[in-house]
């Protein structure tokens, strides 16, 4: 189902994971391009809920990607303060060139998505994934919704102290059901799903660690530009975006270490290359 009648442009790609990897960071760097140009939000949010995907909300989805005849967009870009709190801001870009590719990263695709629908609507869109180390990724996520629940929002579910959490969520995830935290970041049983109705020529890979360094990133994101069929570029802004604060001490490390390692090993047997986190 490919939809050529649109007045605006249709993802060239879809950073779709996961949270608390440096989606956000890779998502600026991409725009910093000159032949992307942003839509109106970072996170549509669209395909993680699949009830409400059809035709005619397709067309409001397409709404939020700059018309075909356009070289700027307005991006409501959300950021956190020095204390991690969140707040928005707007951020104007123009570019010059008419070979323009837009795109979007909603993080909690690649949990809360459907591979296939996705792939019936955007058949031609290149699908990319940022992962990083279970462990540090699970305590990062869990940290944001002490966060969010700090600043008075109201909670899909009742945040338990972590230690807590992580063994009622082992226990949901053994009685065959997801999970808020820890099940995200059991990449093997995401990713398959992706590269199944995609192709793999048509899925990228990366580790979070490929952004830590400017020579990294810069390498990490030419093969990206290579992929999504667009010139070589150097970024100039090199900076973290959307980064909360530090963290300290993993509560419970070892145990969790212990968790996923099974997982991790499947993964990288998977992805063919050697366990970069062990």
């Amino acid at each position: 189902m490919i939809y050529n009648e649109q007045d605006h442009m249709i993802p060239s790609f879809f950073i779709i994971g996961e949270r608390k990897c440096g989606t956000s960071s890779l998502y600026r760097y991409l725009c910093e391009h000159p032949q992307v140009l942003p839509g109106k939000l970072k996170e549509p949010d669209f395909f993680s809920k699949p009830m409400e995907v059809n035709k005619n909300s397709f067309q409001q989805y397409l709404k939020n990607f700059p018309r075909k005849d356009s070289q700027q967009e307005t991006l409501a870009w959300p950021e956190l303060d020095e204390q991690g709190i969140l707040f928005e801001e707007k951020i104007s870009f123009q570019k010059q060139s008419k070979n323009l590719i837009t795109g979007e990263a909603s993080a909690n695709t690649l949990v809360e998505g459907d591979p296939k629908l996705v792939n019936r609507f955007l058949p031609n869109c290149k699908i990319l994934i940022l992962i990083r180390e279970p462990v540090q990724r699970t305590y990062s996520h869990y940290r944001m919704f002490e966060r969010f629940k700090a600043e008075g929002r109201s909670m899909p579910f009742k945040l338990l102290p972590f230690e807590e959490m992580i063994h009622w969520e082992i226990d949901q995830i053994n009685s065959g059901h997801k999970s808020p935290f820890i099940y995200p970041s059991l990449y093997i049983k995401t990713i398959t799903r992706w590269i199944r109705a995609f192709g793999s020529k048509n899925v990228m890979i990366h580790f979070s660690m490929e952004l830590n360094s400017i020579d990294k990133c810069q390498e990490t994101l030419q093969s990206l530009f290579e992929f999504l069929g667009i010139d070589p570029y150097k970024i100039s802004n090199f900076k973290k975006y959307n980064k909360a604060p530090e963290i300290a001490k993993v509560p419970c490390l070892e145990f969790l270490q212990s968790y996923f390692k099974t997982y991790n090993q499947r993964l990288f047997e998977y992805l063919g290359s050697e366990n970069l986190w062990e």
